[in-house]
């Protein structure tokens, strides 16, 4: 006696239905691992300065070029017995051309944690890129936090000297 549809297919069925919860599982996870950037390929840069300029970078904090998230850092490493480290930078393929041999990487404070914020420089340069041997390019141009407070202390005695002597002219004319 022939069974009943219901039994006589159910392996198929329940295969069927195994394999296309799967296919969703493996095409959800492709979509999760390419919007954190991970399928991309990535150009290594890297900074050398001292562990004191980090100003709270760590593995991870994000490199931004005008605004867009260009890379990552994704290592940092000591230098010989001193204070000197290495920032290992991995920056997305499409970003890389724009890092030319006079930018500048500088450490920003936003609304929360510190990033790397990357200045073009003068256009008239090569791209850091097209001097590459396959070792990780070397950023030449770091500006710290301390950097920073020391050019706008030099600024504003610049401005104090200028206040200075408007008012001794002003003073002399009267």
């Amino acid at each position: 006696m022939p069974e009943p549809f219901r039994l006589r297919f159910v392996n198929q069925i329940v295969g069927v239905f195994v394999l296309a919860i799967l296919a969703v599982v493996f095409a959800f996870l492709l979509l999760l691992v390419r919007a954190k950037g991970r399928t991309s390929d990535h150009v290594e840069f890297e900074i050398r300065t001292k562990q004191d300029d980090l100003g709270g970078l760590r593995i991870g904090t994000e490199v931004q070029i005008l605004g867009k998230t260009s890379g990552r850092i994704d290592r940092i490493d000591y230098v010989g017995e001193g204070n000197q480290v290495v920032v290992g930078l991995a920056i997305k393929e499409r970003f890389a051309r724009q890092i030319l041999t006079n930018s500048t990487v500088r450490v920003r404070h936003g609304h929360g944690a510190p990033f790397l914020e990357v200045l073009r420089g003068d256009q008239s340069d090569t791209a850091l890129v097209d001097v590459a041997t396959g070792e990780p390019i070397e950023i030449h141009h770091f500006q710290s936090d301390q950097d920073r407070i020391d050019e706008l202390a030099g600024e504003i005695r610049e401005l104090r000297k200028l206040l200075e002597k408007s008012l001794a002219d002003r003073d002399t004319k009267q």
